[in-house]
């Protein structure tokens, strides 16, 4: 089992400046590869959520975008750089996400990471989430479509 150091770092909104370094990072380590256009859209709405994990000289260690619906934060986008896994900076974020939800209102995290994505699918079972259905062709682009594992976190599961 491998040995988790936690790095220093907190988590701020993310703003225009920072989409170099999130970028980069879903270049070596996202699944979904959003261009910059993606992230700018993002960016530039009330319905979606942008925020970066960052270590004290403000470099960019992971990043989560989502979109807050009525009774859940629906996650469309959670990259670590590959350089700061297994230190912890994916469970800052998700606690950072868990504590956005309350037994009154939202009171979910939805989240649908790639069949393939193993790594994804372990970490998220072990901050608590389960996986409710496999979505049949979600991910579309590339050679052919790939199934979705949508996962979720509920509050009155803790």
């Amino acid at each position: 089992m491998a040995i988790q150091t936690r790095v220093r770092a907190h988590i701020r909104w993310m703003i225009r400046r920072d989409l170099p370094q999130v970028i980069a990072i879903e270049a070596i380590g996202g699944e979904n590869k959003w261009s910059e256009e993606e992230f700018l859209a993002r960016l530039r709405v009330r319905e979606h959520v942008s925020m970066v994990c960052v270590d004290p000289q403000d470099t960019v260690l992971a990043y989560v975008i989502y979109e807050p619906h009525k009774h859940h934060l629906h996650i469309s986008n959670f990259t670590v750089n590959p350089k700061y896994r297994r230190r912890l900076v994916g469970h800052h974020l998700v606690h950072n996400l868990k504590s956005k939800l309350s037994e009154h209102q939202r009171t979910a995290l939805h989240v649908r990471v790639r069949e393939r994505n193993l790594a994804a699918q372990l970490f998220l079972r072990k901050m608590g989430f389960q996986c409710l259905e496999i979505v049949k062709g979600w991910f579309c682009g590339g050679e052919e479509d790939e199934d979705a594992y949508h996962f979720v976190y509920n509050v009155s599961s803790c």
